[in-house]
């Protein structure tokens, strides 16, 4: 049944520049910004495809903020250049804005460059993740096997699959929360084999901070959102019935 069972969806908005400046950076690695692509069909016909095509309408200012904060160097200036006379492709893309001019020019020679990552950003990659917007991670530990790291989650996360008591899945296998250790940015857990799962039980405040306008049932300005779990609740993991709730 589960291999029957339809897919979950998933939301990916590249258009959000906490996802999108991030996978910049990595691609820069491993292929110049800004360089041409060729795809080629099933009937072998050829396409150049554009950074624009593939990163959507934000990329422009994706890669501006890179080139701003020197997280990315032209690929024609030497590895090591360190001063402002190294190369006048420099002058045109400087971070101080007051040097733009034609914003239209500057962004046309940003997009008209090659771009790779700047060897002072290389550490960076290491704690980049692929998989989550969150600056922080959780590692989730299986102390059954001397403390190994057996995944990672973000850190918002943890809150509503890594309490103490819940039941973590990771490839078939069941392991129950003993600690969240926040501070260590890390979940202990044990293996296990119980008949049931468990899911947190929440609730979401949103406070109006300031109104800025409104339209008929559309409203726009600035809120906060405060999500707080308070307890959780056993499934049977026959048919999801819930047999027991705990509160913490």
């Amino acid at each position: 049944m589960l291999f029957h069972s339809p897919c979950e969806p998933v939301v990916l908005d590249i258009n959000n520049q906490h996802i999108l400046i991030p996978h910049l950076l990595c691609a820069s690695k491993e292929l110049p910004l800004n360089s041409k692509l060729i795809c080629i069909t099933s009937t072998g016909l050829h396409h150049v495809i554009s950074e624009l095509h593939l990163w959507g309408m934000n990329y422009t200012e994706a890669l501006t903020h890179l080139v701003e904060t020197r997280k990315v160097l032209p690929v024609s200036i030497d590895q090591h250049y360190r001063t402002s006379n190294s190369c006048s492709r420099r002058n045109s893309c400087n971070s101080n804005n007051s040097n733009r001019g034609d914003d239209s020019n500057y962004s046309s020679s940003i997009i008209n460059t090659l771009w790779r990552i700047a060897n002072q950003s290389m550490d960076l990659l290491k704690i980049i993740g692929l998989r989550m917007i969150d600056p922080v991670s959780i590692s989730i530990v299986d102390d059954s096997r001397g403390g190994i790291i057996i995944d990672t989650i973000g850190y918002s996360r943890a809150f509503f699959e890594l309490y103490e008591g819940a039941i973590y899945m990771h490839r078939a296998v069941q392991y129950l929360v003993i600690k969240l250790d926040l501070p260590a940015c890390s979940a202990h857990t044990i293996p296990v084999r119980v008949k049931y799962y468990t899911s947190a039980s929440n609730k979401t405040l949103i406070n109006v901070i300031k109104e800025i306008d409104s339209e008929s049932i559309y409203h726009h300005g600035d809120v906060q959102v405060v999500c707080n779990v308070y307890g959780f609740v056993k499934h049977n993991i026959g048919n999801g019935a819930v047999f027991e709730k705990v509160s913490q």
